[in-house]
């Protein structure tokens, strides 16, 4: 009974609801313009981190903070654990 009633009041006052998701949309747009997107990964962390304050110590170094692979190469497996 009552998505009846709803559908009957939506047909009825369709220009309402047009209108209503125009403003709603045109109000959501508006505030999505001082919105700003931070793809770095650092910008999600706390800065006093102590993972943060290292990345950063390596960004200083190495100039980027890409992925960072060490690779390691050897004969026998304990010296190169060691």
């Amino acid at each position: 009974m009552i998505s009846a009633k709803l559908s009957q009041i939506t047909l009825r006052y369709w220009w309402a609801f047009l209108l209503f998701t125009v403003v709603l949309t045109g109000a959501a747009f508006f505030e999505i313009k001082e919105l700003e997107f931070r793809s770095d990964f650092l910008d999600l962390l706390p800065p006093h981190y102590q993972s943060v304050q290292n990345l950063d110590e390596i960004k200083k170094r190495v100039g980027c903070e890409g992925y960072f692979i060490i690779v390691l190469e050897g004969g026998d497996i304990e010296k190169v654990k060691a």
